[in-house]
């Protein structure tokens, strides 16, 4: 008999799955077509600017981390580390810090945690997009006189 069921095969269900077979819950996961986490980065976003113990306390009183508690949420994320660096997928980040990654169509991505093929591509700063070859790094959101700037600079500069 099952004891527990898990609808969806995302990064989260099948993390689910294996937490709750590793604690000997017989589980079974359910899912309809393909999914999505074949197209997902990956990444693991816990809050949008570094995340503290004081910006975790002063979140709403329904907020999922709140709920969890800090602690929870330490130990969910150390235990989701192990489990996916025992399948080889070496993450890299902290709920302390942020990785801001280049994004497909020129933004910027802020998150926790990232498979370590993109956390490779981090931007820590301006310096470090020029340092890796970019002529001129704005990131997002921009100023639209900020960009103009930039981009009328590279132009002078051609």
């Amino acid at each position: 008999m099952t004891d527990l069921l898990i609808v969806g095969e995302g990064l989260c269900g099948l993390f689910a799955a294996v937490l709750a077979s590793q604690h000997g819950a017989d589980t079974t996961l359910v899912a309809q077509g393909r999914g999505g986490l074949s197209l997902s980065h990956g990444c693991i976003d816990i809050l949008r600017d570094r995340a503290s113990a004081t910006t975790l306390r002063t979140l709403p009183q329904g907020h999922p981390y709140k709920l969890a508690g800090g602690e929870n949420l330490d130990r969910a994320l150390k235990k989701f580390l192990v489990i996916t660096s025992g399948g080889g997928l070496a993450y890299r980040g902290g709920v302390e810090e942020i990785l801001r990654l280049p994004t497909a169509l020129g933004g910027v991505h802020a998150t926790s945690f990232a498979p370590e093929s993109l956390a490779r591509a981090s931007l820590r700063d301006r310096a470090k997009a020029i340092e890796l070859g970019a002529d001129a790094f704005v990131p997002k959101p921009f100023n639209v006189d900020d960009l103009l700037e930039v981009v009328h600079g590279l132009e002078r500069a051609s």
